[in-house]
């Protein structure tokens, strides 16, 4: 038995022998067609196989069509909008558990201002990127997959204030910051629209252009100078001497090397304006001309 209109409902009467159990086999058909194929069988041995299918709507690509059909593409890293909202979902909470545990606890604010400082850290690189330099944006400017040694880092920093919490509650009673590197980098990023990139750029773009000034007017790579500065604060917000040092040797390691590696590039882009900017303008992080 069918429908006068296959595209939407077929139903096939057949006599079986034997019995069946349900099944389900749902794909996408060249033509942008989601079929289910079924089968299902009655109490008197009589089985049903039926077929339902639905043609994509013009309005869609095959992209868009196929994250309609599978709805819960969760924590694959593509850029849908599933992710996007489970990404601020987990910073946003981690926010409000950063503001909640600042605000009622007396024991340990320093830990809540810097779970804070943390969550508006990642989502304000998404937000900025999103607003001044979309071209790039992806589900990796929350800067979430950071590499192993970041995640590491913080994970030290919050054992050593646990740590000493526990042994020595007096030490963290001394705790302030300066939040002036979130925003640094911050600046950064919006003064320097498409031109910022999480990055190395090892071949100039036809839209890059040498920006100096605003904020790099004053400091010649102002989003490493608010990463260091952000990154090290947060270690005198939690009185961790220990990860303070830490933090201080790899931070200047990991931008020495960064920076040698980008300089040369951008005298190659910019030739000598960029000799002359370098000479001009220092980059204002320790032991870095």
């Amino acid at each position: 038995i069918s429908t006068p209109d296959p595209s939407s409902f077929t139903s096939t009467l057949a006599s079986s022998t034997s019995p069946s159990s349900g099944s389900s086999d749902p794909s996408l058909t060249p033509n942008g067609r989601t079929t289910t194929n079924a089968s299902s069988t009655s109490n008197n041995n009589v089985k049903y196989n039926y077929t339902t299918s639905s043609a994509q709507p013009s309005y869609l690509t095959t992209n868009q069509f196929q994250q309609a059909y599978h709805p819960f593409p969760l924590l694959d890293r593509s850029h849908t909008p599933r992710n996007i909202a489970l990404y601020s979902f987990l910073i946003g909470t981690t926010f409000g558990i950063g503001i909640s545990i600042a605000v009622a606890s007396n024991t340990m604010p320093q830990l809540g201002m810097f779970l804070a400082a943390l969550a508006f850290f990642h989502i304000m690189e998404y937000l900025l990127t999103a607003m001044v330099n979309s071209d790039k944006l992806s589900l990796d400017a929350f800067l979430i997959h950071n590499g192993v040694a970041y995640h590491i880092a913080h994970s030290a920093g919050l054992i050593e204030f646990l740590t000493e919490l526990y042994f020595f509650p007096e030490l963290k009673k001394i705790w302030w910051a300066k939040f002036i590197g979130q925003t640094a980098r911050s600046l950064a990023m919006w003064h320097a629209k498409h031109n910022f990139s999480h990055q190395i750029a090892f071949r100039k773009h036809r839209d890059h252009e040498l920006v100096t000034t605003g904020i790099y007017s004053i400091l010649r790579h102002p989003s490493y100078f608010g990463f260091y500065y952000w990154a090290v604060g947060t270690q005198v917000l939690l009185s961790n001497p220990i990860c303070f040092v830490g933090y201080c040797v790899v931070l200047y390691r990991f931008f020495r090397d960064r920076i040698q590696h980008e300089e040369p590039l951008l005298i190659k882009f910019f030739g000598e304006d960029y000799v002359a900017y370098r000479q001009r303008v220092r980059a204002w992080l320790p032991f870095i001309k």
